[in-house]
């Protein structure tokens, strides 16, 4: 047979990539959602700035009264961020400032408070403008971020901070993304052992977990099998009191034969609960990897299987045996399946 030609990687990925359906989206809060790709425009809720607003801190002011300079202006009002205007600024006036305070009728610019100098006088004192300032001088127009109804961020955007504050500005809790990518890591061979288990002449599994390392990265979530397939991770996390795992360094038999959480498409199906996952029969005899001895604290039990597997169909064959402990909590309602992978 003729050897077949290297593949550049740039059709390498092509080819994997061509049958790949995008990922559902769903409804994600802001908080979760960093990293993530919009499925959709987002349109402005709200004008944003919703009014024109001071960008320092200092004395709004009519432009054509400070254009030639020095010039000394009373003080009529002063304005803090979040107050609203309470009259106008007339001719040959100032009003004290704050950054982000709305600026009041008849101001056109603002003047850094840097370039003042105040100056004792009735009410409010007097400012001494040392700069000339043009119209629009220090002012953040309204809708500089958004006007209502426009595109504020378009389909296939990745958010990332400065995106997802923006939509938060508009008043948006939650945004519509992919759903996170779940990706499955099976480290396989006789060889190899969980971290947490002896290793009795076996090499610990530490490439899976250098890779699960690396998933959340790409804003997915990753669950590990090591050596006969008990699972760990985030999404793979065992309840306290549950049966021991097989393969456990607690009591370890023949390796058990691997096996995944999935929608149980294959012939041999299995219904449990997250704190008791059923076993269903290999060919003859118990599950590989349980045993039935009695040993302290822990007694032998039997699982059930649904039609399939051993036995007449829409009869229950023979259960396996399994240790589970004598006195276990009571495990969470959580409907799940199992299947046997080959």
């Amino acid at each position: 047979m003729a050897e077949l030609p290297p593949l550049p990687a740039e059709e390498a990925q092509e080819r994997i990539l061509h049958d790949l359906q995008p990922l559902p989206d769903a409804w994600v809060p802001l908080e979760e959602a960093l990293g993530f790709a919009l499925t959709a425009d987002v349109l402005a809720r709200r004008t944003q700035p919703p009014w024109d607003n001071s960008a320092m801190d200092g004395y709004a002011v009519r432009s054509a009264d400070v254009a030639q300079t020095p010039v000394t202006l009373p003080v009529v009002a002063v304005l803090h961020a979040g107050d609203q205007p309470t009259r106008a600024v007339g001719p040959r006036e100032a009003v004290r400032i704050m950054t982000g305070a709305p600026m009041p009728p008849g101001a056109d610019a603002v003047v850094m408070q840097e370039r003042t100098r105040t100056l004792p006088g009735a009410g409010l004192g007097l400012v001494e403008i040392q700069e000339a300032a043009t119209a629009r001088q220090n002012v953040r127009d309204a809708g500089e971020d958004a006007r209502a109804g426009e595109l504020l961020l378009p389909a296939g955007m990745v958010l990332g901070i400065p995106e997802l504050s923006l939509l938060a500005a508009q008043g948006m809790t939650s945004v519509r993304v992919p759903r996170r990518p779940r990706v499955a890591i099976l480290a396989t061979g006789d060889e190899l052992c969980r971290p947490d288990e002896e290793p009795q002449g076996r090499i610990v599994d530490t490439n899976s977990v250098a890779i699960a390392m690396g998933v959340p990265r790409s804003s997915a979530r990753a669950s590990r099998w090591t050596s006969g397939g008990w699972p760990s991770g985030p999404e793979s996390h065992w309840p306290s009191g549950a049966e021991e795992p097989p393969g456990s360094s607690r009591s370890r038999a023949t390796p058990p034969r691997p096996w995944s959480p999935s929608s149980c498409s294959s012939d041999r199906r299995c219904s449990g609960s997250a704190a008791a996952p059923p076993l269903c029969p290999s060919r003859s005899g118990p599950a590989a990897g349980w045993t039935s001895r009695r040993t302290r604290g822990w007694r032998t039990t039997s699982g059930s299987c649904s039609a399939g597997g051993r036995g007449t169909p829409g009869q229950t064959p023979s259960p396996p045996r399994r240790r589970v402990r004598s006195d276990p909590p009571s495990p969470p309602r959580i409907s799940c399946t199992f299947q046997w992978m080959r």
